[in-house]
């Protein structure tokens, strides 16, 4: 036969080699053919080496140049059903190296699966877009090179422990890495039996944040889907609508989440192997009966002061300035994150921090909930919490009181007749002296100052706190008596004589008497209705005693409290 290879044939007819039995190797390479005819093969029993069919035009997809078989899944009309795709190969059971490189392939087809003696089956520099867990399984021994195709996603088989995989030769490919990659990227990473891919050098195509990524290199959180925000559908380009700004598939966490405005209207159906929805809210809500399917609502860093309502569902609360602990939401058996919240720890919120303890089973974040001073809530113990409070209290209090008592002492010190006073009229002074004389005091005046006496002084001294015992000539002294022995009488009868100083005064001889008889017992209290201190007509001995003693003004407005703290606080 001749040479078939490097040719420009476009088409072989079926049954070709049917009189050819022997052929062990059959190189087809570099011409046009489009397609193969399912009986091209028959009749090559022995063709078990080579079968070179690269640098061609074949097309073989779901559409062309295939056999379908179609196997139903029970008895059932209504079974689900599975397509079996076989090329016009599929007799060539024992075939050893397979060349299929540089054609228009986009699918593996199951007869290759077969071939029991494959060691290398060569598909790179086709149009493949996707390999699922089926394309995998071939011979153990097998390499199957896909470099150079346009696979995007694929999904590797999962061997158990002690299987045997082939090898699958799948650089420069330009993968999308989404959430289709998460299967394999965490299986490789945890070690676990799969089908042997080498990707040393494969590079994300897709997304363009991850343009340039090695496979090899990737993290499982960065690979998420985005999708149709109403069906759920994957799509490589994001659509937003007047709410969500978008929706990705999660596979690391096994969630759908939404970003949302508001709560949606419509809730997407979740994909295989996602079990929740997660929706991010831009605006605070309260939260209505959701389908079952939504698991947390996220208000994280809104400003919230208070939380909304929900009832029965997971809410992020964290990042906000909520300083009570949600009570409402607890006893509504929400779970709630509250991490970085300025809680009130004072002795005042005590109840929050109490609440926060009682239902830390219902806060998943509770060893990072943290109070307004940065302290952490589950490192507060409850019941030193106002015992700090009371401690400043009393220490603060026990500061005052020493203050006060300081300055009481030095006032007292400094200002001794006023403190009486003061004391006096709060009925707090118990310093007064107590005597038996027949009267407090003996006030000595001129007849001139008499309305004084009976107007002024009598009235204030006889009806204040305590009333004072008062002697006046014109009232208690006896008629007839010796004017001089009266005069003494009420002196030594008086604790005090109060000496009433006036002009008037100076000029009476009777009043210079009683100053002398009151002055010799040392009992003179003075009274100044003039000031006369420096007046040179006074008595020399009068005059002596204002200078060497404290004397009361009548202009003073303390005159009569001065002139009753003098009579009740000086012993006798």
């Amino acid at each position: 036969m001749k040479p078939l290879a490097g040719n420009i044939i476009s088409h072989l007819p079926g049954g070709l080699f049917k009189h050819t039995p022997n052929i062990g190797r059959l190189e087809l390479y570099e011409n046009k053919l489009l397609g193969l005819s399912d009986d091209l093969f028959t009749g090559l029993q022995k063709l078990e080496q080579v079968l070179d069919l690269s640098w061609n035009n074949l097309t073989i997809s779901k559409d062309k140049n295939i056999i379908k078989f179609i196997e139903t899944l029970g008895d059932d009309k209504a079974a689900p059903q599975i397509i079996w795709y076989y090329s016009p190969l599929k007799n060539l059971v024992y075939l050893r190296i397979l060349n299929l490189s540089h054609n228009h392939i986009s699918i593996i087809c199951e007869d290759w699966t077969k071939m029991s003696n494959l060691v290398n089956l060569d598909l790179s520099y086709n149009n493949i877009s996707a390999l699922s867990d089926v394309d995998f399984n071939f011979p153990m021994l097998a390499i199957i090179d896909l470099q150079h195709n346009n696979i995007q996603h694929f999904e590797p088989i999962i061997y158990s422990r002690y299987e045997i995989s082939a090898t699958f030769l799948m650089d420069y490919n330009p993968y999308r890495c989404d959430c289709n990659l998460n299967y394999f990227i965490v299986n490789s990473r945890s070690g676990t039996e799969m089908s042997k891919i080498d990707i040393k050098s494969a590079e994300c195509a897709q997304p363009t944040a991850l343009k340039g990524v090695k496979l090899v290199d990737l993290e499982p959180e960065v690979l998420i889907c985005d999708i149709d925000c109403s069906t759920g559908a994957i799509i490589t380009t994001p659509n937003y609508d007047y709410n969500c700004g978008s929706c990705i598939l999660n596979p690391v966490k096994l969630r759908l989440e939404m970003f949302c405005e508001y709560l949606p209207d419509v809730y997407p159906k979740l994909p295989q192997r996602i079990n929740s929805t997660y929706i991010k809210l831009k605006h605070v809500t309260d939260v209505p009966l959701l389908p079952p399917e939504v698991k947390i609502i996220d208000f994280s860093s809104l400003n919230l002061t208070e939380p909304p309502i929900a009832n029965s569902i997971e809410l992020n609360l964290t990042n906000n300035y909520l300083t009570e602990a949600p009570l409402e939401l607890f006893q509504r058996n929400c779970t709630v994150y509250l991490s970085n919240n300025p809680f009130d720890c004072t002795c005042g919120g005590r109840d929050n921090v109490v609440a926060l303890d009682a239902f830390k089973n219902l806060i998943p974040d509770y060893s990072n909930v943290t109070c307004s001073d940065g302290i952490f809530v589950s490192n507060i113990v409850i019941d030193q919490l106002c015992a700090m409070r009371n401690g400043a209290i009393i220490s603060v209090s026990l500061g005052l009181i020493g203050i006060f008592i300081v300055s009481f002492t030095v006032i007292s010190f400094k200002y001794p007749t006023e403190m009486r006073i003061i004391l006096r009229k709060l009925g707090l002074w118990r310093g007064d002296v107590v005597h038996e004389d027949l009267y407090d005091a003996f006030v000595s005046f001129a007849y001139q100052d008499e309305d004084f006496i009976r107007n002024k002084l009598l009235p204030k001294l006889e009806n204040g706190r305590p009333a004072l015992k008062i002697c006046v000539h014109y009232r208690d002294w006896v008629v007839g008596d010796y004017i001089p022995e009266q005069i003494a009488r009420s002196v030594d009868q008086s604790r005090y004589t109060i000496i009433v100083l006036s002009r008037n005064f100076v000029c009476s001889m009777w009043g210079r008497m009683e100053f002398r008889t009151a002055h010799s017992r040392d009992r003179v209290i003075v009274l100044m209705l003039e000031d006369l201190s420096a007046d040179k007509s006074l008595d020399s001995e009068l005059r002596a005693y204002i200078s060497m003693n404290t004397y009361v003004k009548a202009d003073d407005p303390l005159v009569w409290d001065r002139l009753r703290d003098a009579i009740l606080n000086r012993k006798k």
